[in-house]
């Protein structure tokens, strides 16, 4: 019965501690505040300083077996290593060329769709290497502005609208460069205007 006392009373007293904690973190000036935040970035700071000399350490202490193991080698091991060694930097130099090439291919085909460059090259390395959210990303990218180009190229060839009078004046280069449904409307709209640029009056 008595230890379930203590424990009662234990167990306000850590509710009171953290309510004073929680307290005395409001009280903190926004001074103080940024100078702990301050200490606890100088404390990551040296942690990373730290790794980094490990880091560095581990590499020399590596080149320093591999110089050690290659002391034991016999002439022949040896010229086995370099030769394992070349071989596998001539692979990977033939993985670079075979990337560029496939690249590349894909690079001029996307311009072939109205990628400009850069959104090509993106795309075709994306593709490539299977990142899917870059490609999608790059992909929609593309087509808004190669719809924002088809718009702004229809805005410049349009012709001026002639206000209250009923029909719109149309060249014959215009109306050649019409789609079937634009000439469908024309032709609704402009019957006569479009019997004469089809010749036929």
């Amino acid at each position: 019965m008595e230890n379930t006392k203590n424990e009662r009373v234990k167990g306000t007293e850590d509710v009171k501690d953290t309510a004073a904690e929680e307290k005395k973190t409001e009280e903190l000036t926004v001074e103080q505040q940024l100078q702990k935040f301050s200490e606890q970035n100088q404390t990551l700071l040296n942690e990373v300083a730290k790794l980094k000399k490990a880091s560095d350490k581990n590499a020399s202490e590596a080149a320093d077996w591999k110089k050690k193991y290659q002391a034991t080698l016999s002439a022949q091991e040896q010229a086995s290593a370099e030769k394992a060694e070349k071989e596998a930097a001539r692979d990977e130099q033939f993985k670079q060329l075979l990337r560029e090439n496939q690249v590349n291919k894909y690079v001029r085909h996307y311009m072939s769709q109205g990628y400009s460059e850069e959104m090509a090259q993106k795309a075709a390395e994306a593709m490539y290497d299977g990142d899917t959210d870059t490609f999608f990303k790059v992909q929609e990218d593309a087509v808004s502005a190669i719809v924002k180009a088809k718009q702004d190229e229809w805005i410049k060839s349009r012709p001026d609208i002639h206000a209250g009078t009923g029909t719109t004046q149309y060249t014959k280069e215009q109306f050649d460069k019409m789609s079937v449904s634009e000439r469908t409307v024309f032709a609704n709209k402009n019957p006569d205007a479009y019997e004469r640029l089809m010749g036929r009056k």
